[in-house]
């Protein structure tokens, strides 16, 4: 496991319903994989819980349904997330990607959209120098 991947890689035991395990193209499964830094960890853990009990009474009442998440990726800078389920989720995981736009993805501390061509988010110790 990648050591900036420590923290987030903790997500899918915590939040299972949220986070499963995902089908390659042959059938195996694998983890989940978060395709971001470990600064949105505290974005992401908090998204996970609001989710839990929405998913939860969703496939309650429609259990041949799925509703999880299933893509999360740093795009433009912020946080992308891709999910299958009830529209209650949109909300929720709208709120987690606003949010990244003002939190570090390597530490978690304030940052602000950095960036020319290539888009990142960070505080100012992370910030690269030529964005300064």
């Amino acid at each position: 496991m990648d050591k900036d991947q420590s923290k987030l890689a903790t997500l899918p035991d915590l939040f299972p319903l949220v986070f499963p395990p995902l089908m390659g193209a042959s059938g195996e499964e694998y983890s989940f994989y978060f395709s971001c830094g470990e600064g949105w960890y505290t974005i992401l853990y908090e998204m996970a819980e609001k989710l839990t009990p929405i998913i939860r009474a969703y496939l309650k009442k429609y259990p041949e349904s799925s509703a999880s998440i299933h893509d999360i990726k740093e795009k433009y800078g912020t946080l992308s997330i891709h999910y299958t389920g009830p529209i209650e989720m949109d909300k929720i995981i709208s709120v987690a990607e606003d949010q990244s736009a003002e939190i570090c993805e390597i530490c978690g501390k304030r940052g602000s959209l950095r960036g020319k061509s290539w888009y990142y988010v960070a505080c100012y110790s992370h910030t690269k120098v030529r964005d300064r």
